[in-house]
């Protein structure tokens, strides 16, 4: 169990690290009013994935995995119309070329994997196959 818990602290830390990365290359690329609002976009994620760290290592395997998969799959439908179905500049097929553009993609499929991880990991805790497996492995 605490394997599991483990791994979707890993998750949850490199979907942070990635998201941050993420909003760096976002400043780089499109044109803002100022920074003021990715830092803002930081500091909120900062705080979002640290609650639901807290919530997935402290309470209980349903609600922790609840949790996850909501916070999971709102942030993948938001990722997913932004930046592959959405009209604006965000796309990654209409993303201007620069230097940072690679980069930019590799983030959006990075942060693409590391959500569809998580989902998975948070619907297994959801379902409590964890304890079926544990328990098999007790005997």
């Amino acid at each position: 169990m605490k394997k599991l818990r483990r791994l979707g602290l890993l998750i949850i830390g490199a979907h942070w690290l990635v998201g941050v990365w993420h909003v760096w290359l976002v400043a780089k690329i499109l044109p803002g009013p100022d920074n003021k609002m990715y830092w803002f976009a930081i500091t909120m994620s900062t705080l979002m994935h640290f609650g639901v760290s807290i919530a997935w290592w402290r309470l209980s395997d349903k609600v922790a995995g609840l949790i996850l998969c909501v916070f999971l799959v709102a942030v993948l439908g938001a990722g997913i119309y932004e930046h592959f179905l959405g009209p604006g500049l965000n796309n990654i097929f209409r993303v201007p070329l620069t230097e940072w553009t690679s980069a930019f993609r590799a983030s959006v499929y990075s942060l693409v994997v590391f959500e569809i991880l998580g989902c998975w990991l948070g619907i297994r805790l959801l379902k409590g196959r964890c304890q079926a497996i544990d328990a098999t492995r007790r005997a």
